[in-house]
């Protein structure tokens, strides 16, 4: 069985989006004949912060005939233990930047290079390292390990975009600065990878007009069962719900506007859920905001286990979700696990890209871009409810199919052996 080494600074037990995509590679990349070998820091189990502090804080594995997993004890900065002084921690975090350009064996998690340093000199049998992004310093220690171990390949994962992400009006002139100074060591890091991966076909694109390499599309997917069968729903209000983190550059007033104006038509027959968007504080304001001014019933619930989350996702009428401003080509990781339920997607505003592209061609939902077209979407939809039938579409299972995690990790596990 072909091995291979992956260094990934989120995996699980933390809860975080990033921990999922290499977890699944570690628990199914054996199904293709990959065996597995996982570096990663310590976490407390459902961790969802960075720095809070670990319980078990030590060097541990756990091995199997799937795979390896080593835990490395995490190292906390001065920075971790200021709370509630932003400005310090701010000037903290930049002199760890700036310390990192200089010294790049300063990093605080450099102890994962290390072991990866120990585990290739003991094993000739590695032929190839994947590192996964973010953190994108990382990619340091694969650009470091291919000088150390010529014979191997690194293979930098672009979970997101690094500096071809083009937001640049967000940008103030010292992010400018740091910008630059990152292009030109994500150009020097990755001169000597084999090639790369990256989870969107547009951003394979992209970063292959950066870097001047091969990249090849390995997308995040889904990892459940598809939903076939009907919930039962409530049938005296239309239930929509978002779930996850909600980002400032998404323009869900444009949508709760809306719903609040057929509100007042239709005697508060819409209500909204917005479930586990605490990830961003300032995004709970927003939504309080909105409720404030809202005719109609806006819920804000903190974030629920997989199970709960689940239960009302089958309950709703509606999975909501809007596009990105300034980011194009991009599948956000809920859109996959929206897509897995009976419950429709309704997209509104549309991105016009490959997220509207992916919902007509799977057929999971309605992407919509023009106000007269959802009022008459709701519209049906009441009518739908009034008259007892089911708010549903019948999936292209064969598309939809292709962006499970087992299909990609399939993909994956070619790619390292072919």
């Amino acid at each position: 069985m072909q091995k291979v080494l992956i260094i990934s600074y989120f995996f699980p037990p933390c809860n975080f989006v990033g921990a999922e995509r290499t977890s699944y590679w570690a628990e199914n990349l054996h199904k293709s004949g990959v065996y597995p070998i996982i570096i990663t820091r310590n976490w407390n189990d459902g961790q969802k912060d960075i720095v809070g502090r670990v319980y078990n804080n030590k060097y541990w594995f756990d091995i199997n005939e799937k795979r390896e997993i080593h835990y490395l004890k995490y190292k906390h900065q001065l920075r971790d233990f200021i709370s509630g002084i932003k400005y310090l921690r701010k000037i903290l975090t930049f002199v760890n930047q700036v310390l990192f350009y200089v010294f790049p064996f300063s990093i605080s998690y450099v102890n994962l290079y290390k072991k990866a340093e120990e585990i290739l000199k003991n094993d000739k049998n590695i032929k190839y390292v994947i590192i996964s992004g973010r953190p994108f310093e990382s990619f340091f220690f694969g650009y470091k390990l291919k000088q150390k171990f010529p014979n191997i390949s690194w293979i930098p994962d672009y979970r997101d975009q690094w500096n071809t992400y083009s937001d640049t009006k967000s940008k103030n002139k010292l992010t400018r600065i740091f910008s630059s100074l990152e292009t030109k060591l994500e150009k020097k890091w990755t001169l000597n990878c084999k090639f790369f991966i990256s989870t969107t076909p547009n951003w394979v694109n992209n970063i292959e007009c950066l870097i001047q390499k091969k990249g090849y599309f390995i997308a995040n997917g889904f990892d459940k069962k598809i939903e076939l069968v009907e919930s039962k729903k409530s049938n005296e209000f239309i239930k929509i719900i978002y779930a996850g983190t909600l980002y400032p550059n998404q323009e869900i007033e444009k949508f709760c506007n809306v719903i609040s104006d057929q509100n007042k038509i239709f005697d508060n027959f819409f209500k909204i859920e917005f479930i586990g968007c605490e990830m961003i504080e300032s995004q709970i304001k927003r939504l309080e905001i909105i409720k404030q001014k809202h005719n109609g019933e806006i819920m804000i619930t903190p974030r629920v286990s997989k199970q709960k989350l689940a239960e009302k996702m089958n309950q709703a009428d509606f999975l909501f979700l809007t596009s990105f401003n300034n980011v194009s080509g991009w599948y956000p990781v809920k859109l996959f696990d929206y897509a897995t339920y009976n419950t429709p997607i309704l997209m509104y505003p549309s991105d016009d890209d490959l997220i509207e592209k992916f919902i007509k061609d799977t057929n999971t939902g309605y992407a919509i871009n023009k106000t007269e077209e959802l009022k008459s979407l709701l519209l049906s939809a009441i009518n739908k409810k009034r008259n007892d039938e089911i708010i549903s579409l019948e999936k292209n299972l064969v598309h939809l199919k292709k962006f499970s995690r087992e299909y990609q990790t399939t993909k994956l596990a070619n790619l390292l052996k072919n």
